[in-house]
């Protein structure tokens, strides 16, 4: 099983275009996706840029105890939802693996890139089911990169939910945080001019 997830993480750096390569590099049926994380949005971009061995070093550096794996960079895309033409919030999906296979999460970023919402686009933990509620939710939503990092610095003292006694569940959570981080510094790092100048759409 292994075995194939590692092919199709290839197969998506190298830009095959299959249909089950392209399931786990990027966002699932984006319409829907885009308008679920953002209901306000009335139209949108997607932008796609290389995350390299530059990007591999901004991790690394911001984060010592993290990395980004050979088979995580390639070409990947950015969505930016608009409203009316201005843009409010970012798409971007990233895989990690965890005890039960690779985990794709959806995350929606406002444009200071703190976290908006995010989804699970795969995930066979069944822990997954704490991690989709408002109350799990509510207590990510707003964070940026350094208040996220607050929650590994902190084992999870900040969280207050009862689903935090589960072993299982703890495990998932420091995978989502994880893959949170990482969105957060790739979008920088990758899509920085964009970031800049993607303003709107005439």
């Amino acid at each position: 099983m292994m075995t194939k997830y590692y092919l199709i993480t290839l197969l998506c750096v190298f830009g095959i275009n299959t249909v089950s390569a392209e399931a786990f590099c990027a966002l699932r049926d984006p319409v829907n996706s885009i308008y679920q994380l953002y209901p306000n949005a009335t139209s949108y971009q997607s932008i796609v840029r290389t995350v390299n061995q530059q990007t591999r070093e901004h991790i690394i550096t911001h984060l010592p105890n993290f990395n980004l794996h050979f088979s995580e960079m390639g070409r990947h895309t950015l969505y930016v939802a608009l409203q009316d033409g201005q843009k409010i919030g970012y798409i971007h999906v990233r895989s990690e693996q965890s005890q039960w296979g690779l985990v794709e999460v959806a995350w929606a970023l406002n444009l200071d890139l703190s976290v908006k919402d995010f989804v699970f686009q795969r995930a066979r933990d069944p822990s997954r089911k704490y991690l989709e509620t408002p109350d799990f939710k509510g207590q990510l939503i707003g964070r940026d990169f350094n208040t996220l990092r607050t929650l590994i610095d902190s084992p999870f003292a900040e969280f207050s939910t009862p689903l935090f006694t589960n072993k299982d569940a703890l495990k998932l959570v420091t995978v989502v945080i994880k893959s949170a981080m990482k969105t957060v510094l790739i979008t920088e790092q990758a899509w920085n001019d964009d970031l800049q100048t993607v303003s709107t759409v005439k």
